[in-house]
């Protein structure tokens, strides 16, 4: 008898990935990924995979049409032949309304019944930590929810942020950790 032969497992294919934190009126943009491939048909944030982080902010950036500040936020998600290292940005893009049948705004109320791409299921939650409607919004550092609602004509009131933000595991904040009225 011949006995399977054990092949070497490939290596992972490392990328890094900018995602576009855009806020209008209290809902966050975001993408339908394409029918077929990885993660078909969920829903993500705008983003951009590159194999260096220059380049993925560089054309992040570039195809929005806008300055880009941070990252905020940084996470490494491991698939079973990929590697995401993640990194989120404060974007304020000239194009005001969604690209497209593909794109839509939607608050974290919305975007918690609709299927979210898992790496960018962390990122929502992070980010609804932040944003809770139009009435008040806990942080652990304010200067991110300045750079937040300074494109964001939607939120009306900002409460002061005593408590902390809390993060899930391997999520880090990539700002300062500095809190107070802005």
């Amino acid at each position: 008898k011949e006995l399977p032969v054990r092949t070497k497992k490939k290596r992972q294919e490392t990328l890094y990935l900018a995602a576009a934190l855009i806020l209008r009126h209290g809902a966050f943009l975001m993408h339908k990924r394409p029918e077929k491939g990885m993660l078909a048909s969920m829903w993500e944030f705008p983003m951009v995979l590159a194999h260096t982080p220059e380049e993925a902010e560089r054309e992040l950036g570039r195809r929005w049409n806008c300055r880009l500040e941070g990252p905020v936020w940084k996470h490494r998600h491991v698939f079973s032949h990929r590697i995401w290292n993640m990194n989120a940005y404060v974007a304020a893009p000239a194009v005001q309304e969604p690209m497209g049948k593909d794109y839509a705004f939607f608050t974290p109320e919305e975007y918690r019944n609709i299927p979210l791409a898992g790496p960018h299921a962390r990122l929502a939650a992070w980010a609804e930590k932040l944003v809770l409607g139009k009435h008040a919004v806990h942080c652990g550092c304010f200067l991110f929810l300045h750079h937040m609602l300074k494109y964001d004509s939607g939120t009306a009131c900002v409460s002061e942020c005593r408590v902390g933000n809390r993060m899930g595991e391997g999520d880090q904040y990539a700002g300062s950790d500095e809190c107070g009225i802005y």
